[in-house]
C-alpha cells in the first residue's frame, strides 16, 4: 500500500517541478529518456504521454510495482544509480527527479548518467529547495525530535545541490556542464488530516521512523506539524521549491 499512497497522495504534488524537467530535458517524441530513480513513475507516465521512449530505474520494489503497473509498454527495472545496466551513450535525456542526492556516492551516480547520456543529449537533476524555503522541511524535522536518524541519511541533504555552485561542481566532475538551471514551486495540499497522514507515511523516511519509535509516536509529532499547517477550509497546505539544472557534456 505504501506505493500507492506515495502514488496517490504524495507524489502529484510535485507535477509543476515534472514538466519543468521535461521541458529541460527536450523530452518529446521519439526522446530515448531514462527515468533515474523513477519512484512510482509519475515523471514516466508525462514523458509517454509526450511520445518518449521511456526506460525507468528505481532502487525500490514497493515503488517499481505501482511504475510497472502504469508503463505496461515501458522498461522498468530494479537498478543501482551507480551502476546503470546500460551501455554507453543510450538515451537522450537522463532525468534523476529528486533521487541523486540518496546515492551512497553522489559523484559516482552522476558520472553514470552522462556515461549513458548520448553525445547531443541533456542530463537534469532536481533537489529541495532551501530550507527555508520548504515547509514540509517541518515533517523532517518532527520526526527528528523522536531520536536519531531511523533511516540511513543520505551523502548529501536533499537541499545541498540548492546551495549556489552546487549543481555547477557537481556536473563539472562528470565532464558536463550546467545549460539551464530553474526553481519550480509546488505546493503539497492535502483534503485532511487523514490524507495527510497517509502522505507523509507513504515516504521511506517516515516508514524508517515508524519501525524504530512506532507509529503511535511518529503519528503524533506529525499531526501536531500539519494542525500548523491547517487551513480555514480544513485542507493541509506546505508551500515549498525544487531547485532543477540541465547539463550537457562540456
Amino acid at each position: 500500500m505504501r506505493g500507492l499512497d506515495w502514488a496517490q497522495l504524495q507524489e502529484q504534488c510535485t507535477l509543476p517541478l515534472q514538466g519543468a524537467v521535461l521541458d529541460a530535458g527536450k523530452v518529446t517524441r521519439g526522446t530515448r529518456m531514462l527515468d533515474a530513480g523513477c519512484g512510482a513513475g509519475i515523471l514516466s507516465v508525462l514523458a509517454s504521454l509526450r511520445g518518449a521512449e521511456v526506460t525507468a530505474v528505481d532502487g525500490s520494489e514497493a515503488m517499481l510495482e505501482v511504475a510497472r503497473q502504469r508503463l505496461p509498454a515501458c522498461d522498468v527495472r530494479l537498478a543501482d544509480l551507480e551502476a546503470l545496466p546500460f551501455e554507453s551513450s543510450t538515451f537522450d535525456a537522463v532525468v534523476a527527479v529528486n533521487s541523486l542526492f540518496f546515492a551512497r556516492d553522489v559523484d559516482a551516480a552522476m558520472r553514470e548518467a552522462a556515461r549513458v547520456l548520448d553525445h547531443a543529449g541533456r542530463v537534469v537533476v532536481t533537489c529541495w529547495g532551501p530550507p527555508e524555503r520548504c515547509q514540509y522541511t517541518a515533517v523532517r524535522e518532527a520526526m527528528a525530535t523522536l531520536g536519531p536518524p531511523a533511516s540511513q541519511p543520505s551523502r548529501i541533504g536533499s537541499s545541498a545541490l540548492a546551495e549556489t555552485g552546487a549543481f555547477e561542481a557537481l556536473f563539472a566532475r562528470a565532464g558536463l556542464r550546467v545549460v539551464a538551471r530553474g526553481v519550480s514551486p509546488c505546493a503539497m495540499v492535502y483534503p485532511n488530516a487523514e490524507v495527510a497522514w497517509l502522505a507523509h507515511a507513504s515516504s521511506a523516511p517516515t516508514q524508517a521512523a515508524i519501525r524504530a519509535y512506532g507509529q503511535d509516536a511518529v503519528r503524533r509529532v506529525l499531526e501536531e506539524v500539519d494542525a500548523r499547517h491547517a487551513r480555514g477550509d480544513g485542507t493541509i497546505s506546505f508551500e515549498n521549491v525544487f531547485v532543477w539544472a540541465a547539463g550537457e557534456r562540456a
